[in-house]
């Protein structure tokens, strides 16, 4: 920017025409010019300007005089020089690097060509000479960089990261390289290509997968094209990278084609479809791209041999998993060998007398499993259209309806599971197009309510031993069998038994209120309820809760019949008839405390709901020992031996259960049963620790039979699921913690499993380089598993 005295003189400029006038104007441009021969930057570009266009004019004037005045001619020629000067110093590194550089050259250019109208000699030429002198130092500062950048790349997995950068550095040095930075530009490219990409490429390929194609497809054709004008500059030659890495993906493409098929192979051998079936997506992703290779035909035939040990693994499998596999490598093989015959209608027609086969087998046994029955006739069914031709058919359905007959009249058998298949054969028999016979349900539901209702009136029967229970279990499966309706005698044999029923529960409830048995004619009352219920849901009629009612309101009422000490009912000899599985209170006392009558009546209530086999409601167990805790200082020495057994029933039905969901892999299911265990166990840890091992107890099941599955498997030389070991070893964590430091046995049992999992992975690995990064990522999901669990040992598999 012009100073004010400065700024004045380039505004005197320009006035007049006369000698006077232009040394006036020279002078004016001295003023400004005056310790002006360095200039910096952009500064008081514009003087220089108006400077350089005085002088241009003020040499026309002089120059169209008949007689120049040499004077004034040399004096304009110094201010050039000055100029000259000025432009000159501005240029550097630090000016051609500015964003506006390109507006800045027009600039100082222009000023340059007014000096050269002045001049005898042009600075035009040296001035732009200066410039490009500048720019290609700018250019050099790029290429420095570029060069740094490909030497930096020691990470090949940032490799397209890099080629971005470098192609950017690449379009800056195109902007006005010259020859020389351009054959240094090159051979940097070159290193490039060859160094980088030449032999990194192929590795990452292998690793990132076939997108990393799609992600450099671009970059390298700009990359290419860049370089292709780079070598235009510098006289060269540029061999392309594209067909480079066109020919790497295929070679790249063909080795992972046949690692994935040798992993395939493998993981058939050794039944693991599930590993078969990750190993044929892996595969099935690299085929394409490995179109080309002169070992296509081989590949094909490995993929024949491979599709053929698929074939042989499925029919030899029983699973039902079987036939997603089959599924799976069906798409598979529409893709890639369209003209193999697909394997699942194969596998379906091959499987079909599987489950004929299953269900006669389970038959046979002696304890037979219900569920497995009715999944074969459900599969059965489902490949009726196959199996109705079968010879032997008719005979095994005729045998399957003789065995439900059977076992509809075993008090132990699940009714409702019975009562299901009968269902289920009724729907699928004439799916198979057999013989019309009489429906098997209805025949059952009347046979199932007849036996249960003549073992009830047996029971009943009994003048010692009566078993309260299994007369209420028979009522009850006699109202679940829902026949259609009851015939003159099974009505009749209904109301016989209700009618007993309440002939021998009267007689113990007056027994029991004659001798202020509070907590046993709770009970009795509680009994009648279900009774009745249950007679209702079997179409029959009682009312033994309301007669005993009747006999308690009598016996409170003041009466001439007797007094306390000679009773007018002093009962039988019979057994009382409680609750199911009540026992008399272990203390009674003359007058029960309402703290005692109420805590008696939650025990009888938990033996009641525990000697039912089915359909325990965990709720009400824990509403019932939550309010005895508030009761039990004042109950504790009568009533600890009752809660104490009834906790040790609980205690072996929850470890049952815990072992069961277990097994089972049903994680949500055991989640539940021990948070339940949990709050049992701070409950009877208020009321004088009666159950002190029972969490403990529970815990153990569940984890004992994790360990058990897990040893299981690893004990398999060949088809061992490590996925399913490492599933048992995650659900410990669910019992580790509340099993604590006690559970020594647990503890040596899980670092016996943990050394032989390392022992047969580290093998794994050594023998296996394909499997590798598989493995790699199993270790780290183990480690992760065993971390923090006692007794598993260090988590260091992975590294």
């Amino acid at each position: 920017h012009l100073s004010s005295c400065g700024s004045r003189g380039v505004d005197a400029m320009g006035s007049g025409g006369s000698k006077l006038d232009v040394k006036h104007r020279i002078d004016e441009v001295e003023k400004a010019c005056a310790g002006k021969k360095i200039g910096t930057g952009k500064d008081e570009l514009d003087v220089m300007k108006k400077c350089s266009e005085e002088l241009r004019a003020a040499m026309d004037e002089v120059a169209a005089k008949s007689s120049p005045d040499l004077h004034l001619i040399d004096r304009i020629g110094g201010l050039s020089d000055i100029i000259y000067c000025n432009l000159e110093s501005r240029i550097t590194l630090e000016l051609v690097q500015l964003a506006d550089a390109a507006d800045v050259h027009k600039a100082i250019m222009d000023i340059a060509e007014d000096l050269d109208s002045v001049r005898a000699t042009k600075v035009s030429p040296k001035v732009q000479q200066k410039w490009t002198e500048a720019e290609q130092q700018k250019y050099a500062q790029i290429l420095k960089e570029l060069a740094e950048l490909i030497k930096g790349l020691t990470d090949i997995s940032k490799l397209p990261e890099a080629l971005d950068e470098v192609n950017q550095k690449l379009e800056a040095l195109l902007q006005g390289v010259k020859k020389e930075l351009a054959e240094r530009t090159l051979a940097q490219c070159s290193g490039f290509s060859t160094a980088k990409f030449g032999k990194g490429f192929p590795g990452l390929l292998q690793k990132e997968g076939p997108d990393l194609l799609e992600r450099v497809r671009a970059p390298v054709a700009k990359f290419d094209a860049s370089a292709q004008q780079v070598a235009a500059v510098a006289e060269g030659s540029w061999e392309a990278l594209a067909p480079v890495l066109a020919k790497q993906s295929v070679q790249v493409a063909t080795h992972m084609v046949k690692v994935t098929l040798q992993q395939a192979a493998v993981e058939l051998a050794q039944d693991n479809f599930d590993g078969a079936t990750t190993a044929f997506a892996q595969m099935q992703i690299w085929w394409p791209h490995s179109e080309g290779s002169e070992e296509k035909e081989a590949l094909n035939e490995s993929l024949g041999k491979v599709l053929d040990l698929a074939d042989e693994r499925s029919f030899a499998c029983e699973a039902e998993s079987i036939s997603d596999f089959a599924a799976k490598l069906d798409a598979l093989c529409s893709a890639l060998a369209p003209s193999r015959a697909a394997l699942a209608p194969r596998l379906a027609e091959r499987r079909a007398l599987g489950p004929l086969k299953q269900l006669q087998e389970e038959m046979e046994k002696e304890d037979a499993n219900l569920e497995n029955l009715l999944s074969s006739l459900k599969d059965m069914a489902a490949a009726a259209e196959t199996l109705a031709t079968v010879e032997g058919l008719e005979a095994a359905m005729s045998a399957l309806d003789n065995f439900l007959q059977q076992k509809s009249q075993s008090v132990e058998a699940d009714l409702a599971k019975v009562l299901e298949i009968a269902g289920c054969y009724d729907e699928t028999r004439p799916k198979l197009s057999l013989p019309d016979t009489s429906p098997l349900l209805p025949r059952i539901q009347v046979l199932l309510t007849s036996s249960s209702l003549q073992r009830a009136r047996e029971e009943l029967c009994k003048d010692h031993g009566l078993n309260p229970a299994l007369v209420l279990q028979l009522v009850k499966r006699a109202g679940e069998a829902e026949p259609a309706e009851l015939d003159d005698e099974m009505t009749a044999l209904l109301q016989e038994v209700a009618d007993k029923t309440c002939e021998r529960m009267c007689e113990s409830f007056r027994s029991a209120v004659a001798e202020g048995q509070e907590a046993k004619v709770q009970g009795l009352l509680k009994f009648a309820d279900s009774f009745d219920a249950a007679c209702a849901a079997a179409k029959g009629t009682s009312h033994i809760q309301e007669k005993l009612k009747e006999i308690h309101a009598a016996a409170e009422a003041p009466a001439d019949e007797g007094t306390a000490d000679h009773p007018a009912d002093e009962g039988t000899d019979d057994p009382a008839l409680p609750a199911e599985g009540a026992d008399d209170p272990a203390a009674p006392v003359e007058e029960a405390s309402p703290e005692y009558t109420a805590a008696a009546a939650k025990i009888s209530q938990m033996e009641e709901m525990l000697s039912q086999e089915t359909g325990m409601n965990p709720n009400v167990i824990l509403k019932d020992l939550t309010e005895l805790v508030e009761l039990w200082p004042s109950v504790a020495t009568q009533l600890s031996e009752r809660l104490a057994t009834q906790l040790s029933v609980l205690q072996q039905r929850m470890a049952s259960a815990c072992a069961a969901a277990s097994a089972e892999d049903q994680e949500a299911k055991l989640k539940a049963l021990l948070a339940f265990a949990h709050k049992v166990h701070d409950l009877q840890h208020q009321m004088d620790d009666c159950a002190p091992d029972f969490n403990f107890a529970v815990c153990s099941a569940g984890a004992a039979q994790d360990l058990t599955d897990a040893e299981t498997e690893l004990s398999k030389e060949t088809g061992m699921n490590p996925v399913a070991v490492l599933k048992n070893i995650r659900n410990l964590r669910l019992y580790w913690q509340a099993l604590g430091s006690s559970a020594e046995q647990l503890h040596q049992r899980l670092g016996a499993m943990c050394d032989l999992m390392r022992s047969r992975i580290t093998s794994s690995y050594e023998q296996n380089p394909e499997k590798r990064p598989n493995l790699l990522k199993f270790s780290a999901a183990f480690d992760a598993a065993i971390k923090d669990l006692e007794g598993a040992g260090e988590a260091n598999l992975a590294e």
